[in-house]
């Protein structure tokens, strides 16, 4: 009786034991499976980051130098003629609707706010407005991170053109303005 008792133990123990070994192991495995596919996630989405800044800055590269678009600022921001306002409102307003831009601003040398294309004319955030006027003075295209606008408490990125005609004085600044929500966490 006590020899049968011995070797029940003996089995069940063995039993245990490789059992614990055996979860031990498929544990190893599954955290190692979840770590390879978080890594290439991370990897796709680090990627698919740097895709959408390059595209955004792809789009300011456009009108950065635009004679065109320089002609138009500048009529609508000396003479503010409703024509070219109409026209400024179509040009950006494509922009603004295909590239699904939260709102895109037009401000004068100044750094004073001239136009907003959805027509609302709520206060630019402090931190927007000085990012403006060191894009005028250094003439040069500034991505702004992250911020809070302090008029409607939301985060948003923006995009900050110099409107320059050859390497000349800017006679003002493109704000395209990023709602994060829509593209980076939907």
């Amino acid at each position: 009786k006590n020899y049968m008792i011995l070797i029940f133990l003996f089995f069940s123990t063995n039993v245990s034991i490789l059992g614990l070994i055996y979860y031990k192991r498929y544990q190893k495995y599954q955290y190692m499976d979840i770590e390879k596919k978080l890594s290439v996630i991370s990897e796709l989405k680090a990627h698919e980051l740097k895709q959408f800044r390059r595209e955004r800055l792809g789009d300011a590269n456009i009108l950065y130098n635009n004679q065109s678009f320089f002609e138009l600022s500048e009529k609508y921001l000396s003479f503010s003629e409703k024509k070219s306002d109409l026209e400024i409102q179509n040009w950006l307003g494509k922009y603004q609707s295909i590239f699904e831009y939260d709102n895109i601003f037009l401000l004068d040398s100044r750094a004073k706010l001239k136009k907003s294309i959805l027509g609302n004319k709520s206060p630019l955030s402090n931190s927007t407005i000085e990012l403006a006027k060191d894009a005028l003075s250094d003439n040069k295209i500034i991505f702004q991170d992250f911020f809070k606008d302090e008029s409607d408490n939301k985060i948003y990125l923006s995009i900050l053109i110099p409107i320059i005609k050859e390497n000349k004085k800017p006679i003002g600044v493109a704000i395209f303005r990023i709602n994060p929500k829509i593209y980076l966490f939907p």
